[in-house]
């Protein structure tokens, strides 16, 4: 048996081709390392604006928070997007504009939140 490859999936619908967005999330505990999904596949436009895909993270409840990790940092190919914090936090802060298409935003790489220092 072979190793599986993972692989950036383009599909045409229509005239508006969907991207999967490959997402990677560091724990934020140690009972999340063992227990919690860290990675995560999410199909959205490539034209949609990169605050939908957030939203639709956010919705998803993939990321995950403790009382002393409530802020995770995304970044994509080695720029930072977004802040994203707990529920009962403040809303998503853009690093780029809310209404950059995913596609470029993302650019076939992988979506990686980590919790950095402030």
């Amino acid at each position: 048996m072979g190793v599986p490859i993972t692989r950036t999936l383009v599909v045409m619908a229509m005239d508006n081709p969907s991207v999967k967005v490959q997402v990677l999330r560091q724990a934020c505990c140690a009972a999340d390392d063992q227990v919690g999904p860290l990675t995560a596949d999410y199909s959205i436009a490539a034209d949609a604006p990169l605050s939908e895909l957030i939203e639709q993270i956010r919705a998803s409840r993939f990321l995950q928070f403790s009382s002393t990790h409530i802020r995770i940092s995304g970044e994509a190919n080695g720029q930072l997007l977004v802040d994203v914090f707990s529920s009962e936090g403040p809303p998503p802060v853009f690093h780029v504009s809310p209404s950059m298409p995913v596609g470029t935003a993302v650019g076939g790489h992988m979506l990686n939140f980590r919790f950095l220092q402030s």
